[in-house]
């Protein structure tokens, strides 16, 4: 036996191979969202306590004060992505700037979407009746058109 190699059958060999991924199970949202309470949540508490944030499954908004502050935190937070095996989206992930009356610069990002809202400079009356540029939000269009096609369905013509 001692020149004898071991050789799995080959239903065994077909079952090492066989990986199981919860995704889109009843318990992937929650699962996800332990996962990023550990791994971003409390490590923005812990590491930039002065910037405000909001996440919402895997949506997340940090309210910089600049630019560089920016950039800083967008880097700190795909590097703490890499170290717990995950990564920032490239095409979602970026630094926008929020224009208005108050804040006049220039940047080439003025919007972003966030939870079915577009958020851009927008003209916004005051209870004066004076009309000033504010940075407010707006639903989606394409999130309007998914709830309206997921509605209740008023079937016979009777008004709820």
């Amino acid at each position: 036996m001692a020149g004898r190699r071991l050789r799995p059958n080959a239903a065994a060999r077909r079952s090492e191979a066989r990986i199981t991924f919860c995704v889109r199970g009843v318990v992937s949202p929650t699962l996800a969202n332990l996962y990023l309470h550990y791994a971003f949540d409390l490590w923005m508490v812990r590491n930039f306590p002065d910037i405000p944030f909001e996440r919402y499954a895997d949506d997340v908004i940090c309210h910089c004060r600049n630019e560089q502050q920016a950039a800083r935190l967008k880097d700190a937070i795909a590097e703490r992505f890499a170290t717990c095996f995950l990564m920032l989206h490239p095409q979602k992930t970026k630094i926008a700037y929020c224009k208005s009356n108050g804040r006049p610069g220039n940047y080439p990002i003025v919007q972003f979407d966030f939870l079915g809202y577009t958020f851009r400079p927008r003209l916004v009356k005051s209870r004066s009746g004076k009309f000033f540029v504010g940075f407010n939000p707006e639903v989606v269009p394409s999130s309007v058109e998914i709830a309206t096609d997921q509605g209740p369905r008023n079937e016979g013509g009777v008004t709820p």
